[in-house]
């Protein structure tokens, strides 16, 4: 048996452990914008937003914002309903970064 193919250009690989700099560099751009984000976590402003956002995430996800449900034919609520799932978790998805983000800036800071 060739082992010749598995170690075929073995020499070529990089195994430095040190990280490129643009990747440094985009290291250090995500923690800024962690930081940035995390900022919002306390800002009253954006916890009355959150607020309000989550109340239409859950009227979104229990289909509260369709008007006359039993007047629609099912295919139009079975749009509605995915169009409505959609737009709930696309809020949810605003309310979680920046709740991640003010957790990786806080691992951080225990790990410093």
């Amino acid at each position: 048996m060739d082992n010749n193919a598995v170690t075929e250009g073995i020499n070529e690989l990089d195994l430095s452990s040190e990280v490129p700099e643009n990747e440094t560099v985009a290291v250090e751009q995500a923690k800024d914008e962690d930081k940035e984000l995390a900022a919002l976590l306390t800002n009253r402003g954006w916890q009355r937003l959150a607020q309000e956002m989550q109340g239409d995430i859950d009227k979104f996800k229990t289909g509260a914002f369709i008007k006359k449900p039993e007047d629609k034919a099912l295919e139009e609520l079975g749009k509605l309903f995915v169009i409505h799932q959609s737009v709930a978790t696309m809020l949810q998805k605003y309310l979680t970064k920046v709740e991640q983000a003010a957790k990786a800036v806080a691992d951080a800071e225990r790990r410093s």
